[in-house]
């Protein structure tokens, strides 16, 4: 899969949730969500009413309306969740719901209950908001070889994906899949134009999960050998022009070194 660009994913997802928008506005909002009287007070039915869901995405359906309630504001719920610079996939309003809050939701919904057209359109969003963090990393890197960063890898796409997996929306080798096949060298490419490319920070960043992170790497078979030929060069392109990559280059290949990935058909 060619890396999207940043532009394009935003755009495939601004996509989704108007999709999104569209099927579950048969939901509207009758009168107002109704709350335990111990749990919500005035307070917080006001700060829903001027749109902020702070405290209803923590509280919905256990203290604080009910399922049609849910489906109402999911929409609002799941583009205040969009990712950003951190790579994190975000959080609503000061931090009081975050993905995997929303994913209890769900799951106390019963939402693979649902009609099918509600659960696709719910993970089309969840497929273009990693498509989406893994366009920042590439633009990222992309403004180090214009010259406009120093560094050249600053964030990473693991926490964003680490999110994603623990909610078990998506599945987790259907995140990889993508991710490893964005990282993927173009047809016949040689190393060193490789590395000189944005999907060579997807490899980076790839190795720096799965080697520190989760000692489960699905690769395909040679993965290792020619991601360590991937690494010299890189070091050796990168010693001068940004010595922190090149470090964490250097700390990476000692590690795939020392590593024993299993050797699969595929990235799963």
């Amino acid at each position: 899969m060619a890396i999207m660009t940043l532009p394009d994913a935003q755009r495939e997802l601004a996509q989704a949730h108007a999709a999104l928008a569209a099927v579950f506005a048969k939901y509207p909002l009758r009168g107002t969500a109704d709350g335990c009287p111990c749990c919500v007070s005035a307070a917080d039915h006001a700060e829903l009413r001027s749109g902020n869901l702070r405290r209803y995405a923590f509280k919905a359906m256990t203290t604080w309306g009910s399922e049609a309630d849910f489906k109402h504001f999911l929409p609002a719920l799941l583009s205040a969740l969009t990712p950003d610079f951190t790579y994190y996939p975000g959080t609503i309003h000061e931090g009081a719901c975050d993905l995997r809050c929303f994913a209890g939701k769900l799951a106390y919904a019963h939402w693979q209950a649902w009609p099918a057209e509600e659960q696709q359109v719910v993970l089309d969003c969840l497929r273009a908001w990693w498509l989406v963090c893994l366009a920042l990393l590439r633009a990222e890197f992309a403004e180090f070889l214009a010259g406009r960063s120093a560094d050249g890898w600053g964030n990473s796409a693991g926490p964003a994906y680490q999110e994603l997996a623990e909610s078990e929306l998506p599945p987790a080798a259907w995140l990889r899949q993508l991710w490893y096949e964005a990282l993927q060298p173009a047809p016949s490419q040689p190393v060193a134009a490789y590395v000189k490319s944005p999907a060579f920070l997807l490899l980076v960043d790839w190795l720096h999960h799965f080697l520190y992170r989760d000692e489960t790497m699905p690769v395909a078979a040679g993965f290792k050998q020619a991601a360590q030929r991937y690494l010299e060069e890189g070091f050796f392109q990168y010693a001068d022009l940004a010595p922190k990559l090149a470090q964490r280059l250097s700390d990476l290949l000692y590690c795939l070194e020392n590593s024993t990935p299993p050797a699969t058909s595929g990235a799963e």
